[in-house]
Order: C-alpha cells, then sequence, then structure tokens
C-alpha cells in the first residue's frame, strides 16, 4: 500500500517512508507535525518543571499497590520530555528508560534514547508510562501506538495521562491549536472518555478517570484522562 505525504504543504506519494526516500530530519516532522515544535520546545529547559508530575507519583504509588508488586522493574517512559519523571521513577527503584525524539538530554541514573517513539522496540519493558505523550499524536499514531502495546505480554501495565476534551467541547474527539503557559500555540488531540474507551478495545482497563485538579501548571488546569491498562490476552 502506498504512503501519501506532504512536508511543508508539498503532497507526494511513496511506497515506504524511510530515510532512504527521505533525510531523517523531514521523516520525523512528516510523521508528526508537532516534531518541530517540540525540537525547538524543548532546546531551551530552563523553563520547564524540573519536580516530578502528579501522575508520576500516582502511578508509583499505583504500582506499590499492586499484589504483584515486585514483577515491575523495568519502565519504559515513552515520550520522556525533559526527563522529570524518568529521574522520579528511577529513583524509586525502577529501571527507567527514557524516550523522546525531540528532546536531548544527559543522564547519568536512567538511559535515555532520542528516538520516534513509533519506532522504537517496547520489548523487555514491564510497564509503559506515557504522560501528555497520546494528545500530541495525530489519531492515527494513537492507533498505531495502541496498537503496538496490545501486542505486549497480558500482564504489562500500561498507565497514560492526556488531556481530555471535558470542558473545552461536547463532541467525543477535537483536533485544537492553542497555546499554553509554555511555548506557543500547538497541536492538540483532545478524547472524551468515551471515546478513549472504545478505543482501548484490546486493553483491561484497571483504572480510569477524568478529572480536573490533576495538571495544575501556572494558570491552567486541565481537565485530564488518566488509565492504568493490561493488554488482552
Amino acid at each position: 500500500m502506498r504512503n501519501y505525504a506532504s512536508y511543508y504543504g508539498i503532497p507526494f506519494f511513496t511506497d515506504k517512508l524511510n530515510s532512504d526516500i527521505i533525510p531523517n530530519n523531514l521523516l520525523s516532522e512528516m510523521r508528526n507535525p508537532n516534531a518541530a515544535y517540540w525540537s525547538n520546545f524543548y532546546s531551551d529547559l530552563h523553563e520547564l518543571p524540573l519536580e516530578p508530575s502528579n501522575f508520576a507519583f500516582y502511578t508509583a504509588r499505583f504500582l506499590q499497590g499492586l499484589a504483584e508488586k515486585n514483577s515491575y522493574k523495568n519502565i519504559l517512559d515513552i515520550g520522556c520530555g525533559n526527563g522529570r519523571d524518568s529521574y522520579f521513577l528511577s529513583s524509586q527503584g525502577y529501571t527507567v528508560t527514557g524516550i523522546d525524539l525531540c528532546s536531548k538530554i544527559e543522564v547519568d541514573n536512567f538511559q535515555f534514547l532520542q528516538k520516534n517513539i513509533l519506532d522504537h522496540e517496547f520489548d523487555g519493558f514491564d510497564v509503559c508510562y506515557l504522560r501528555f505523550v497520546i494528545h500530541t499524536l495525530t489519531e492515527s499514531e494513537c492507533v498505531q501506538l495502541f496498537a503496538r502495546l496490545a501486542l505486549m505480554p497480558p500482564k504489562t501495565l500500561i498507565a497514560f495521562e492526556t488531556r481530555s476534551t471535558t470542558n473545552i467541547t461536547k463532541e467525543e474527539k477535537l483536533e485544537t491549536f492553542f497555546k499554553s503557559p509554555i511555548g506557543d500555540e500547538h497541536f492538540r488531540m483532545l478524547y472524551s472518555k468515551n471515546y478513549m474507551d472504545n478505543m482501548l478495545e484490546n486493553f483491561i482497563i484497571l483504572e480510569s478517570s477524568d478529572s480536573a485538579d490533576v495538571a495544575k501548571f501556572k494558570t491552567e488546569n486541565p481537565y485530564c484522562l488518566r488509565y492504568f491498562i493490561n493488554p488482552k490476552l
């Protein structure tokens, strides 16, 4: 099947999207229209929070509450940004690998890979952690990601937090381009809880919520979806 692609508004078709045809820097931007924004965003780290997110604390508590908590040792932080949650989870005794295409950080207490998350193999990890990653992806990219995560062993814990449509629209999903307290206007894909539940048909939902007061930052207090899921057998 041929792939339709465009770069800076110029459309073309190609049999495959890979670096043999297109340079790596252009390929990453074609796959994710946010790539250039986030690369610029993480080039200046001084404004970014360094303390762990509320979701990182919540995930650590969730893991400790599991009956088989000692089975969860290796965490993949997908879209780790500046690494603040990777640092925290590593400090809790977990072996952490952070992956992000758009940031470049030097670390000594966890492994960091600068790589497109859709190109990385997820094998060998007990936990996949994704905070504020889902809403940076197009819906088709999100479907690809969930399809890969669904192939992981049934006991794999997948924890994610993403912005929801609540208090923004009554639609089940919405593409937005609004400014946050840090950075310029940029793409976000928002989903309702009902829509996300349906997207997760290949997973067992252990816990889920849609609420505010979980990701406050400066003037923002967005409603966020939180999920803890396992792949189905």
